[in-house]
């Protein structure tokens, strides 16, 4: 099954802020709250 999905409007990582995800530990996301979560974050197109 191939499911084509558009992420235009859908937020991007923030690598700017918070460096490339390959730098962080090794499930360094499991126990953040989703609204902390969130903030990682950003709309696409926003510097």
């Amino acid at each position: 099954m191939v499911s084509f999905v558009s992420i235009e409007d859908r937020p991007q990582y923030n690598k700017n802020a918070y460096g490339s995800v390959q730098r962080h530990a090794v499930a360094f996301n499991y126990d953040i709250e989703h609204n902390v979560f969130q903030t990682f974050f950003k709309q696409r197109g926003v510097p």
